[in-house]
């Protein structure tokens, strides 16, 4: 059997690995190499660009299609008026995949039909507008009285995005160019962060984030202007489970779900393993906080091919993260990165226990410590060192350096170098050399070295981590450091 599909949508993705399992014959057509690249790697037929009705019947005829399924985007009523008409004159069977609707979720917000009517309602109100919509409308908000300085506008780093940007003379500090979904605390900081008064968005379903939108708007007391969903007037619409049972007879094979805890090594792309690319490569999401993201799009390409065509999530919380993939059960293959070592003072650890009363299929990859890496560059022997963290707790240096000769720890922007040095100097410590490190693994990496007296003016990176040498002494043939 052969089956044509429309859109580079995750119902799209999921629809069309669904039924390459039950043994058909796919190709995918997308408008965009961003639909591809949503898409498994290894999806034979996969056809990029824009189709118009007659380019659609005609491929239909030619190709003998047995099925087409429309997995659009809610929004694209023009694509499916016209795979409809296509369908209709070739004479070939037609699914239409649609989004659950979220009825008394909306409560509260202001609907409007289009982009035209939403850009008139807020030309009449005052404050900073999210807009969450995409380019292909963004023109209609030049309707909106100083639109330049109010508009903010989050999409996705296309050259035609761009180019709608430059002529509507956007400045680059209200573009926010980023690939969702997004968690609702990152659209939360997001209507924080910017002044947002207003936030302009679609019902794209739990698919398209929307849930998280609305939530995190509420929840900052922000507008809400929704466009609602066109009227294709394209009869029943199924799920896609329900599309996979009317297609093969068969229902969806629920292959189980595989998490991946990875260690990302210190901080540059150049201390992660080989094992961590290789699994990278393979995942459809990929979740971490914005710093360990940011590595990924270091990596040469020599490691990761075409690069790493995953969806990102910004997030480390293990319950944040669990409700996120509560809410979105069509990624399968999932990465959550830990920068450093996941077994040193990590939130790997809350994770993979939030993970074990799961039925997800879990395995750690490790990565590089910053004390390993730290110590292997002033060559000591770290298993001379005693190992703690100042990053959200508090340890005592003063009692541990007596006891060792090597402390490590990790600081943090209110445990910094400077607050633990000022301890040891209180605690009659003020000669213990301290070695600190900024920036580690990085080209701009740095080594500084003194005493901790004179580390109590000093100012470092507030990420930085710190070495503590206490040299013992020999009092009648026996060693102390006291």
């Amino acid at each position: 059997m052969k089956v044509a599909v429309f859109g580079g949508t995750t119902e799209g993705r999921v629809l069309s690995e669904q039924l390459r399992l039950h043994g058909l014959t796919v190709h995918v057509y997308v408008a965009t190499d961003y639909g591809k690249e949503v898409l498994p790697k290894d999806t034979e037929h996969v056809h990029v660009g824009r189709l118009s009705e007659e380019d659609m019947r005609e491929l239909l005829a030619n190709d003998a299609f047995d099925c087409c399924v429309d997995a659009t985007h809610p929004y694209a009523s023009e694509v499916t008026k016209h795979i409809a008409a296509a369908c209709e004159k070739t004479g070939t069977k037609l699914l239409r995949i649609g989004r659950r609707k979220l009825g008394d979720f909306n409560a509260g917000i202001v609907s409007v039909s289009d982009a035209k009517e939403a850009a008139a309602y807020l030309a009449e109100k005052k404050g900073r507008i999210l807009i969450t919509t995409g380019s292909k409308e963004l023109s209609d908000f030049s309707a909106i009285p100083d639109y330049r300085e109010r508009l903010v506008v989050r999409l996705l780093a296309t050259e035609e995005a761009m180019s709608v940007c430059d002529r509507m003379e956007i400045p680059g500090a209200n573009r926010i160019c980023m690939q969702g979904p997004f968690s609702e605390t990152m659209n939360y900081t997001t209507l924080r962060d910017y002044g947002i008064d207003w936030l302009v968005t679609k019902e794209s379903g739990t698919a398209g984030g929307y849930e998280e939108k609305i939530r995190a708007a509420k929840r900052a007391g922000v507008g809400i202007v929704v466009i609602g969903r066109p009227v294709t007037g394209q009869g029943t619409e199924y799920t896609v489970a329900e599309a996979v049972q009317i297609i093969t007879g068969k229902s969806m094979k629920e292959e189980p779900k595989e998490v991946y805890v990875i260690g990302v090594g210190v901080g540059s792309s150049d201390m992660m393993t080989l094992g961590a690319l290789r699994m990278l490569v393979k995942c459809d999401l990929v979740i971490g906080a914005k710093r360990v993201l940011e590595t990924m799009d270091e990596i040469p390409a020599v490691f990761v091919g075409e690069g790493i065509a995953a969806t990102r999530y910004t997030e480390y919380r293990a319950a944040y993260i669990m409700e996120y993939l509560e809410a979105h059960p069509e990624y399968r293959r999932i990465a959550i990165l830990f920068s450093g070592d996941v077994g040193f003072f990590s939130g790997a650890k809350d994770m993979l226990t939030t993970l074990s009363d799961t039925d997800y299929k879990t395995e750690v990859l490790p990565g590089i410590a910053s004390p390993i890496y730290m110590m292997d560059k002033l060559r000591i022997p770290w298993q001379e060192v005693r190992m703690v963290s100042n990053h959200g707790r508090d340890a005592d240096l003063v009692t541990m350096l007596r006891q060792n000769r090597y402390v490590f720890s990790l600081t943090d922007s209110a445990r910094t170098v400077a607050s633990l040095c000022a301890d040891l100097t209180a605690g009659g410590l003020g000669d213990v050399k301290v070695t600190v490190g900024e920036r580690l693994s990085y080209p701009d990496e740095r080594f500084t070295t003194g005493t901790a007296v004179e580390m109590t003016q000093s100012a470092f990176d507030k990420l930085s981590v710190a070495l503590f040498e206490h040299e013992p002494k020999r009092l009648d043939g026996v060693v102390t450091w006291e």
